[in-house]
């Protein structure tokens, strides 16, 4: 076995002379690397553009912290960071872009980048974005994603299921349910379910003006961050015949530790319906017509003490006098002939057509949240066959 010799003996002096020279050439030699590299994904960095056509001014659903104490990247800084860069792979789907590829590839970069902090100590400046294919790729595939939205959708849309994609529901809840004989009219009718009562919440004008409609007159609005049926929501809009959506892009979102990320300083797509998407508000005085108002998805979860689901936005010409107990959105815009809404206890059940069989229901359950005060979670299902099935489920936000 060889043994390493000791290490020769020097005088302060001379140690500190030594360690001035080891870090002047290492700074030589990281920007010589720069130089040689200019593109390269370690260390390049550029302005990312501005979208001033699509960006929202105030729309942001959290409080930016404080994060004065990290210090910003600079080149220099992201030099070794190669072995996290490459795992972003890029591949062409060769279609249309789609929200749930977006959403999916928007959590693979800002984990990347987020890694990248970590591994660094330090973080990258909101103006700034990494110089890689993978992050060029996807703002591109953003951009496309609107363009698609904003032209008419064709009456071929297939309409989404829900069933598909069922919310966890806690057994306690489906303990509650009553028996049920086959629905005569959920099958043959497109439709699109969001519970109501009590995620809901209503809106309110920031600059104190009156909110309107697309005509220009005043409405009523309400939103939701706290139901997962929300998720499914943009692609039901989208299945309704000639809908046009504006996808605006919202700022960069901040996070606990590590300051504000986003795709090209972008961190969520707004869906905001510029036609007609009708909806009816269902309560116990009967349906009241409403509309989609918009849908926001964030492009990566937060590490706060926020919702991770979409933030969904309704309204109506007129304030429901009662609770808004589901939304009812029909591919067709018809109202529901004959709804009759019943609330017993923690249960609601909704029969559209008035026939003694209810096509949804709903289970409100209390809950003492971390803080001690008492909060509430609901789910709501369908009558599929007889059989409840759940479409939609949530809870207000337990945390401190």
């Amino acid at each position: 076995m060889m043994l390493r010799p000791p290490l020769p003996h020097h005088s302060p002096r001379t140690g500190l002379l030594a360690a001035i020279l080891l870090l002047s050439l290492a700074a030589c030699r990281g920007r010589n690397d720069a130089d040689a590299t200019p593109g390269a994904a370690d260390s390049a960095l550029r302005p990312a553009p501005v979208d001033t056509v699509s960006a929202v001014s105030a729309t942001t659903a959290y409080e930016p912290g404080d994060h004065s104490g990290i210090e910003e990247c600079t080149e220099p800084r992201w030099s070794g960071t190669d072995s996290v860069l490459a795992t972003l792979h890029w591949s062409n789907p060769g279609r249309s872009p789609d929200l749930g590829e977006i959403l999916r590839r928007s959590e693979e970069l800002v984990s990347a980048k987020m890694r990248i902090s970590q591994r660094t100590g330090c973080r990258p400046h909101s103006t700034l974005s990494l110089a890689i294919p993978f992050e060029d790729s996807l703002v591109a595939s953003i951009r496309s994603y609107g363009s698609l939205l904003a032209a008419p959708s064709p009456s071929t849309s297939t309409w989404p299921s829900q069933t598909d994609s069922a919310p966890y529901v806690d057994s306690s809840m489906v303990a509650g349910l009553p028996k049920v004989a086959p629905s005569k009219t959920i099958g043959g009718r497109a439709h699109f379910f969001l519970g109501g009562f009590p995620l809901l919440s209503k809106e309110l004008s920031e600059q104190g003006a009156a909110l309107t409609d697309l005509d220009g007159k005043p409405e009523f609005r309400y939103s939701t961050t706290l139901n997962a049926a929300a998720n499914r929501l943009a692609v039901a809009m989208r299945a309704i015949p000639g809908t046009r959506l504006d996808v605006r892009h919202g700022p960069s979102l901040d996070t606990y530790e590590s300051g504000s990320f986003g795709v090209g300083q972008i961190g969520s797509l707004d869906h905001v319906a510029t036609t007609m998407v009708r909806a009816w508000f269902l309560t116990r005085s009967g349906p009241v017509p409403a509309r989609v108002v918009s849908v926001r998805h964030k492009l990566f979860q937060q590490d706060l003490c926020v919702s991770h689901l979409p933030r969904a936005v309704f309204a109506s010409a007129s304030a429901p006098g009662d609770d808004i107990l589901g939304i009812y959105i029909p591919q067709d815009g018809k109202a529901p002939a004959r709804c009759q809404v019943a609330r017993s206890g923690k249960l609601t059940t909704i029969d559209l057509d008035g026939d003694g069989i209810p096509e949804y229901a709903a289970v409100v359950e209390p809950f003492e949240a971390i803080a001690g005060d008492m909060l509430d979670r609901a789910a709501w299902f369908v009558n599929e066959g007889g059989t409840w099935k759940p479409i939609d489920a949530g809870s207000h936000e337990d945390c401190t």
